[in-house]
């Protein structure tokens, strides 16, 4: 199979293609990502969305078949191992080298602000 699918379409194919992306409604998909495009960005956007859907339909039309799922991608695998009782810290022991701590648990320094509290 070639590394690269080419999206070069008839003309008929690209209207069948703009009708899917009217079905979309850009203009509301827009609208609901808060997004503000100029005219020639809506069309960059429009064109995109076009060779989107046709590497998605070259995508479907390969008979996979006769293809094994893959798990892996890089060739690992895990090594497991069975689960060993050891040696292990009292409690007290580390709330006491703790930095910070409340009774039984550690305290850490905020780090998801409140909402009003990202406003000055």
């Amino acid at each position: 199979m070639a590394n690269q699918i080419n999206i070069i379409m008839s003309s008929t194919e690209n209207q069948k293609k703009k009708l899917a992306v009217d079905q979309i409604d850009l203009k509301k998909t827009v609208k609901l990502a808060y997004l503000s495009l100029t005219p020639t960005e809506s069309e960059q956007l429009e064109s995109d969305i076009i060779k989107i859907l046709n590497t998605i339909d070259k995508l479907r039309a390969i008979d996979l078949a006769t293809v094994e799922p893959l798990y892996q991608v890089n060739g690992f695998f895990n090594r497991f191992r069975e689960d060993q009782k050891g040696d292990h810290l009292q409690i007290q022991t580390v709330i006491e080298n703790a930095p910070d701590a409340l009774g039984r648990f550690f305290r850490v320094p905020l780090v998801v602000e409140k909402e009003g509290d990202l406003e000055q």
